[in-house]
Parts: C-alpha cells; sequence; structure tokens
C-alpha cells in the first residue's frame, strides 16, 4: 500500500511538472504551418554551453527548465545543491557556486558560451553576506570578470524596471537595490562582454505567451506595470542567439492594451523586435 502510494505521489508530481511547463508559455511563442511549437535554439547550436547563475531562484529554475526542456548543455550555478536537486530537472548539471566569490565561479563558467544572471539578493531584511551591494552589484561584477576570462560570447543580465530613479520606492524598502543593479549594468556595459539587459517590471506567477508584451527602452517614470516570470523566461531565451539583442537594454512589462482587446495574444516577431530596439 506504502508503495502505490509512492508511485501515485510522483505520478502526481509529474503531472505537475507537465503542467507548470505548459502554463509557463513555451519560450518561442511561435508555430509552424502544422501548429508545433518552434524553439528559438538552433538544432545546431545545441552543444553550446549555457550557464544560468541564480538557478534555483523563482525566474532561475524557469530558465534552467526550459532549456533542459530544449535540450540544450546547461550548467546551473547553485549556493545549495541539495535545494537545487528539488527544484531543478534531474538531468541537470549542477555547479555549486557563490556570486559573492568570485573562485566559486571559475569551474561552471568554464568553457561556457553564453551566461545568464538571474541573481538577486531579494527580501528587505538587511543580510551583511547577501544584500543588495554583495549580489546585485558585486556579484554581478564577479560574473562578470570570470565570464570575460573565460572569453563567454554573450551575458544576459536579469535586471530591474526603475534602476534609473533613486527615489523609487524599491530603493527606500529594500536598501537601495535598484541603485545597485544599475552599477552592476554599468559594470557590464563596459566590460566589452556582448550584452543583453532585461529589466521585467512586477514579477508574476501567471502563465506565459497569453498577454502581448510591452518592450520600453530608457526607463520612464510609470512604466511599473506587471509580467510574468514566464514571459520573462520566454524574452531571456529569445535574447540568447539573436545577433540583434547584443548590447541592448530594453524594460519589459505587460501591455495594458490586453485589458480593452482581449483578443490580443503574447506572439512575437523576435528577431523584428529585437532589431528595432536602440543599443545601450
Amino acid at each position: 500500500m506504502k508503495k502505490m502510494g509512492n508511485i501515485i505521489g510522483l505520478f502526481l508530481v509529474l503531472v505537475s511538472m507537465s503542467l507548470t511547463a505548459l502554463a509557463g508559455g513555451h519560450v518561442g511563442a511561435t508555430k509552424d504551418k502544422d501548429g508545433k511549437w518552434v524553439s528559438p535554439i538552433k538544432e545546431n547550436d545545441k552543444a553550446d554551453v549555457i550557464v544560468v547563475a541564480g538557478a534555483t531562484g523563482q525566474v532561475g529554475r524557469l530558465i534552467v527548465s526550459q532549456l533542459v526542456g530544449l535540450s540544450q548543455n546547461v550548467r546551473a550555478v547553485v549556493r545549495n545543491e541539495e535545494k537545487a536537486k528539488t527544484l531543478l530537472p534531474p538531468t541537470t548539471a549542477i555547479f555549486v557556486g557563490d556570486v559573492t566569490n568570485p573562485d566559486t565561479l571559475k569551474d561552471a563558467i568554464k568553457g561556457a558560451d553564453y551566461v545568464i544572471s538571474a541573481i538577486g539578493a531579494g527580501g528587505a531584511k538587511k543580510d551583511p553576506v547577501n544584500n543588495p551591494e554583495t549580489v546585485d552589484y558585486k556579484g554581478v561584477v564577479n560574473l562578470v570578470d570570470v565570464s570575460k576570462a573565460a572569453g563567454v560570447k554573450h551575458l544576459i543580465l536579469l535586471s530591474s524596471v526603475g534602476v534609473t530613479q533613486p527615489d523609487h520606492f524599491l530603493n527606500k524598502m529594500m536598501h537601495n537595490v535598484l541603485q545597485w543593479k544599475l552599477k552592476g549594468e554599468d559594470y557590464l556595459r563596459q566590460s566589452s562582454i556582448p550584452y543583453t539587459i532585461i529589466r521585467p517590471g512586477a514579477l508574476s506567477n501567471e502563465p506565459g505567451g497569453k498577454k502581448p508584451i510591452k518592450f520600453v527602452q530608457g526607463d520612464p517614470k510609470g512604466n511599473n506595470g506587471v509580467i510574468s516570470r514566464a514571459d520573462v523566461t520566454r524574452v531571456i531565451i529569445n535574447a540568447l542567439q539573436d545577433p540583434n539583442a547584443i548590447n541592448k537594454t530594453v524594460e519589459i512589462t505587460w501591455d495594458k492594451k490586453w485589458k480593452k482587446n482581449p483578443e490580443l495574444n503574447g506572439q512575437i516577431d523576435w528577431a523584428e523586435m529585437w532589431e528595432s530596439l536602440e543599443e545601450g
């Protein structure tokens, strides 16, 4: 009876994982003429090594799961290996590392082609070790330095809307987190590593690929909408191997027009979108 209960439990976990993947939306958000989802990752690029730092965070684990589902060569950088094993697909290559200590990142990033940073201190409580300065700034500096030494050809940084606004309420709540994120961004920009910086609005756990995404540049005040972590994942993965995404910074939120036009969906011409953005 206990064995049968374990089997049922495992089945429910697998079903739950499948539903989660479906709810998150397919990364390409495009279909071919037969109605099948099309991967944004080219077949002949599957030997490329993609490192995901912050892999057990809520966005990081989605990125890893999507890439593993696309049969990519993924390395997940985590601080807690046991936690990672419970959150990430079982085939994930796990590397224990801490962005506050650059020496712990070298093995994971050695030979990597792409690095995705989904790190963030998070939380309003002051932590002397993991805080916005040590993680969102110095942690990014360490990732950039190790990536540059390893010859990484594209680094994608997950940042936030509002980083250029010192009076933003998140700075008051979370120890100037946005100002530290901006310093991390600036360090990456001057590093000579090809980069893409993604600045999402407030994050939700709703499905991806359902609502239109608004792409904005310049971090204007008032651009404080919501976007799901699943859609943030879609944007990041579609930036991976699109040359038009190189050296560009963009803010992403859901386009509020969908409230008045529910028929609008999340289908995107990715190449056209990236090409339309200015570098910076």
